[in-house]
């Protein structure tokens, strides 16, 4: 996507960068727990599952060398009960981008605000990580090849910090369906450190990419259509870091019963996104909740001459009881 693409041009450029710095996802809602550190998985707020362990892979820009390649592993547990819910779990992330990476590994934990979680709450919480920036150097092609800096692979480790939050509500509707409304705001890259690296050149030049917030927002609808777990949502996932614009992402969801799913959305990157999937645990004769999903960003415009589509696959497991 355009505003990611500067952090390719990095080794094109050797400049401090500022814009958006940190992966995408067209399975937005089944990531939650990396987009806000305050959210809850939508396992335990439609299946009422406190536990939840899933990951996913992303690549993007398909048919570029170089292109953007994602993949993180997350879990999570709710505590439920009256009063105050503890939230656990974490992630690992490894995020690359032709030769600007990083990996980083996070815990998390928060809480829920209410006397029943299962059906309205606050929630809030914040992941503490150390992640590994990193750059492959050498190799690189540039007007002065003698320069230090690309004279060997570099890596620093910092640490990073996200906060979030989220309220939502649900509103029955008779015969053990309910309808949902839910808004979070978060910042998951709440630091803004430095990731430069110095080279001695006579002069101690620095090259790098100034990490910098990000703020993003969601807000969503889920309308239940009859008791057997088949819903509408319509959701917006909105992003913004220091240097670029405003960007959203839309999604309407339609699950069929508890089988299959399928989404259809837009950006105002000019991405037109899809996505759908498999509920098998039920299914499958055994009582835990597994699901399959697939996504796909397709631009509408070319990006460099070429169409830079983007694939994505969400593997989850929730398993437990609440009630």
């Amino acid at each position: 996507m355009k505003f990611r693409s500067s952090i390719l041009l990095f080794f094109i450029s050797l400049e401090t960068l500022q814009s958006q710095q940190l992966p995408l996802f067209t399975q937005y809602r089944e990531n939650d727990a990396i987009i806000n550190p305050g959210g809850v998985s939508p396992n335990f707020l439609n299946f009422e599952r406190p536990w939840s362990v899933a990951m996913s892979a992303r690549t993007q820009w398909v048919g570029v060398e170089g292109g953007p390649k994602t993949q993180n592993v997350q879990a999570e547990h709710v505590f439920a009960r009256s009063g105050v819910s503890l939230v656990t779990g974490g992630h690992i992330i490894n995020d690359q981008a032709g030769r600007v990476g990083f990996t980083g590994v996070y815990g998390r934990l928060g809480g829920i605000l209410s006397a029943d979680p299962l059906d309205y709450g606050i929630a809030f919480g914040m992941t503490i990580g150390i992640v590994q920036y990193g750059v492959r150097a050498i190799g690189v092609h540039a007007v002065n090849p003698d320069d230090p800096f690309l004279q060997e692979n570099r890596n620093k480790i910092f640490p990073d910090v996200g906060l979030g939050g989220l309220y939502y509500k649900k509103m029955s509707r008779g015969r053990g369906s309910f309808d949902m409304i839910y808004a979070g705001l978060s910042m998951p890259q709440a630091l803004g450190l430095d990731t430069r690296f110095k080279a001695d050149n006579g002069a101690f030049k620095t090259y790098g990419i100034k990490r910098v917030q990000h703020f993003y927002a969601e807000l969503g609808y889920n309308r239940a259509l009859g008791d057997d777990y088949s819903y509408v949502e319509p959701s917006i996932w909105i992003k913004y870091a220091p240097n670029g614009s405003v960007h959203l992402d839309g999604m309407f969801r339609y699950q069929f019963s508890n089988f299959v799913w399928l989404g259809l959305g837009a950006s105002t990157s000019r991405f037109f996104n899809a996505e759908f999937g498999f509920y098998l645990g039920q299914n499958l004769d055994f009582n835990n909740d597994l699901k399959i999903g697939f996504g796909f960003d397709v631009p509408l415009q070319k990006y460099g001459g070429i169409y830079s589509k983007a694939y994505e696959v969400n593997v989850s497991y929730a398993f437990g009881t609440v009630r």
